[in-house]
């Protein structure tokens, strides 16, 4: 009930001493604590209304830090005679003033968190904007390269070479943009998933079609076995699902060496359908296996079959997230280094209505 702070000129009041000399103080006079917010007939009327006859002041110190002070007011005098109460009346401000110190490190992490949402979702807003404005000039950067490069307007081999080289780099800038676009709406929570009935298998064709001239190129050969059964439909985005299978195919390619093989396999297992990507590539140690679906993981030596440029640790973050905002699991097996790897996914099949 002290609206004004007591400034620290106020010696004779009992607080301002406890704290200066850093140790507790006993005084019968309320007034000692009151003043001079209030008058000495003031602070008498209330202590008498109170029954008080004693008030015990502590310093509240912690980590050798004031923080404060804490009052006791007795109501009999005999209630500080025990030993055992005095004790207990010794202690309890070290306790309080640990819990009030743990109290404003809580309120001070927390708002150090708040900060750090607020950090984080203006990044967030930044990279989603950069992303889009990098995208629309690269895109068409990308297509004059093409344009130049198809039509061979560009006569000079060594032209044509540097104008390929541009053009690979082109593209693998777009692909990093739409990596941070793609991380930016999953992480907001913007990533929208329009779900419908997919043809897993006219899907995987047609996604192999696409990937197979980077394949070739490499020299490396990508079967897709028709499978035992006609499968069920899935419940997908179609498009949301092509770009999972492209980059784990994409992965595969990277990581298996001129003359491996890739294999493309779906089937009906455990109330999901699972579709697996296998290659006789490189492989993965099994110390290795836990960074692949974290953001940025990178795997040290990466155990590359081909020069190529290193890539960000974006893609299969987003295919885990894609995959898990289906209802379905991402998973990868190796039986280690040279052994080659398989990447599975599984998506919820159509339920028919009957």
């Amino acid at each position: 009930y002290l609206e004004d702070p007591v400034s620290f000129t106020q010696t004779q009041n009992v607080m301002i001493q406890a704290v200066t000399e850093q140790k507790m103080h006993i005084t019968d006079s309320l007034y000692d604590v009151l003043l001079p917010s209030f008058t000495q007939e003031q602070a008498n009327e209330i202590q008498k209304l109170l029954g008080i006859t004693h008030i015990l002041v502590y310093p509240l110190v912690v980590r050798q830090e004031m923080i404060g002070v804490m009052i006791i007011a007795i109501e009999k005098n005999d209630e500080i005679k025990s030993a055992y109460q005095r004790d207990l009346l010794d202690r309890l401000p070290g306790v309080i003033g640990i819990a009030l110190d743990n109290a404003l490190l809580y309120q001070n992490i927390q708002m150090a968190n708040d900060r750090l949402k607020e950090l984080d979702h203006m990044k967030d807003e930044f990279v989603s904007l950069a992303s889009h404005e990098l995208r629309t000039p690269m895109t068409a950067i990308k297509s004059y390269l093409w344009m130049l490069l198809e039509r061979q307007m560009i006569q000079d081999p060594k032209g044509k070479e540097y104008l390929e080289h541009t053009y690979e780099a082109t593209d693998r800038l777009i692909n990093l943009v739409n990596d941070m676009l793609n991380v930016s709406r999953i992480e907001s929570g913007r990533m929208v998933i329009n779900l419908a009935p997919i043809d897993i298998q006219k899907l995987t064709s047609d996604v192999i079609a696409e990937v197979n001239p980077a394949a070739e190129k490499v020299g490396v050969i990508i079967e897709n076995p028709p499978a035992a059964s006609t499968l069920p439909q899935v419940q997908a985005d179609a498009n949301k699902i092509k770009e999972v299978m492209i980059n784990l195919i994409g992965n595969s390619i990277k990581f298996t060496p001129k003359g491996g093989k890739i294999i493309i396999s779906s089937v009906a297992e455990n109330g999901m359908i699972s579709v697996k990507v296998q290659d006789t590539g490189k492989g993965i140690l099994p110390e290795d296996r836990p960074k692949l679906f974290q953001k940025f993981g990178m795997i040290e030596g990466n155990y590359n079959a081909k020069p190529v440029t290193q890539g960000t640790g974006l893609g299969l973050y987003i295919c885990k997230s894609i995959v898990e905002q289906h209802g379905g699991k991402i998973d990868v097996y190796s039986e280690g280094k040279d052994k080659g790897t398989t990447l599975t996914f599984t998506l919820k099949p159509v339920v028919s209505q009957s």
